[in-house]
């Protein structure tokens, strides 16, 4: 069950015998927007991973705020503006850890305690339930959102890089009129201009005149002798009343910054500073009282065409300086690419110059291949041309040894016959025989 604790930060006297209520009522949204306006309670509640700081006065912006936590800032999912529903001149702000361990830690080290040495403002803390009563206070986790961070235009899950180059941990603020965006966008925004989306400031809250059954909030003059606020003359002109009763002359308008002198019945200054801004617009002089309404209604318009300028002017110097943190991003991530491709291409290079040496050992082979089946194709030709020269001599020859073959037995038999003796040889050979015969005889005797 998801749970809150709650930091709240007012005087030592007031915060403790505040500090035993078992609930916990804040608005968010614009009060002079009733459509935007919504109001809620917190229930207290005995653990939490979440802490709000309670009764901050306006005078301590929610950046000091963080910079006083500043060694708990990496663990911050969730950062909210809430306004104090008993006290406009107060707001709380909500502050939900990445657990409770971390949220135990933050109460344990900064409960009871001074921001300052010399301060009087002293942090507490007390823990609520968040789900309770349909869930009033409504949990912004980074993967439940894919709006556009006002300020970067990148969707609001997606983690900013922070000024040292390191990766931020994608912790959300949402403003006291419900717009979200990323935390270490609105760190660097000048919150005295108000929210970055619809320019509402909180500041603004909490001032009325001072009469006791007027309750005018716009416009504002204050006395700038006693600092006494009244309301304008086209309301219950309770300012031109103290101005009678006082004689103090100068007022100033407070959401304008011009003065307004009573006795000249005019504007002092003819340029005064636009409260959004801080520049210049036209300011509206002295005159007579018919023509002080439409000039009044010129101011207004030259006011009107400040603020847009002025917004104009914040959202060119945001764009551009989105566009340059894009640029060097990107440029980052393209020399990166650059970086892998390169790693990736040079074994690749090395194996094609590997196939480049081999493709040439073959072509040199196949080109020896070339030369030796020329030399054999001319060497078959020679003999195939010889061959051809001397095939009418086998025709002859083969011929010759066919009839040769023919005669041989005719040739044997011949051969046989001239072995065997004639009679007339058989007859010399017993001749001769008897012959050598008698010739024995004769020379034995």
């Amino acid at each position: 069950k998801a749970t809150v604790s709650v930091l709240y930060w007012c005087g030592l006297q007031a915060s403790m015998s505040g500090g035993q209520d078992d609930t916990i009522a804040y608005f968010t949204g614009n009060p002079r927007n009733p459509g935007q306006h919504r109001k809620g309670v917190l229930h207290v509640c005995q653990s939490s991973d979440t802490v709000c700081v309670e009764n901050v006065p306006k005078f301590i912006l929610p950046t000091e705020v963080l910079a006083h936590i500043a060694t708990y800032r990496a663990d911050i999912a969730t950062f909210r503006i809430l306004g104090c529903e008993s006290n406009q001149a107060q707001y709380f702000i909500v502050v939900r850890f990445s657990g409770v361990e971390k949220a135990e830690a933050f109460r344990a080290q900064y409960n009871g305690k001074h921001m300052t040495a010399l301060g009087n403002e002293v942090l507490f803390i007390r823990c609520v339930d968040a789900e309770a009563g349909g869930g009033v206070l409504p949990r912004l986790d980074n993967n439940e959102t894919a709006e556009n961070c006002p300020v970067c235009l990148e969707e609001l899950h997606v983690a900013q890089e922070t000024e040292d180059g390191e990766q931020d941990n994608g912790a959300l603020w949402t403003t006291m009129c419900g717009h979200t965006a990323h935390m270490i966008c609105l760190q660097k925004w000048d919150h005295t201009n108000g929210c970055p989306v619809c320019r509402f400031n909180p500041q603004e809250l909490g001032m009325k005149c001072s009469e006791e059954d007027c309750n005018e909030v716009d416009p504002l003059w204050m006395c700038l002798v006693c600092g006494d606020l009244g309301c304008g003359r086209y309301q219950k002109a309770h300012a031109e009343q103290h101005y009678r009763t006082t004689a103090h002359t100068y007022c100033l308008e407070v959401y304008s910054g011009s003065v307004w002198d009573y006795a000249g019945d005019g504007f002092v200054h003819r340029l005064v500073a636009n409260r959004i801004d801080g520049k210049p617009v036209a300011g509206v002089d002295g005159g007579d009282a018919s023509a002080r309404h439409e000039e009044t209604l010129d101011m207004e318009d030259a006011k009107f065409e400040s603020h847009l300028e002025g917004v104009s002017d914040a959202y060119s110097g945001l764009l551009e300086g989105q566009l340059e943190a894009q640029r060097i991003h990107y440029e980052g991530k393209l020399s990166i690419i650059k970086q892998e491709i390169a790693d990736t291409l040079e074994p690749l290079q090395k194996a094609k110059e590997k196939l480049a040496e081999e493709t040439e050992a073959i072509t040199r082979s196949r080109t020896t291949l070339k030369r030796e089946t020329t030399k054999l194709r001319k060497k078959l030709k020679e003999i195939q041309q010889k061959r051809d020269a001397l095939a009418p001599d086998l025709v002859l020859e083969t011929s010759l040894l066919t009839q040769s073959q023919a005669n041989v037995p005719k040739y044997k038999e011949k051969l046989d016959n001239l072995k065997q003796p004639s009679p007339a040889v058989l007859s010399k050979r017993r001749t001769l025989a008897s012959l050598q015969e008698r010739l024995s005889n004769l020379i034995t005797e």
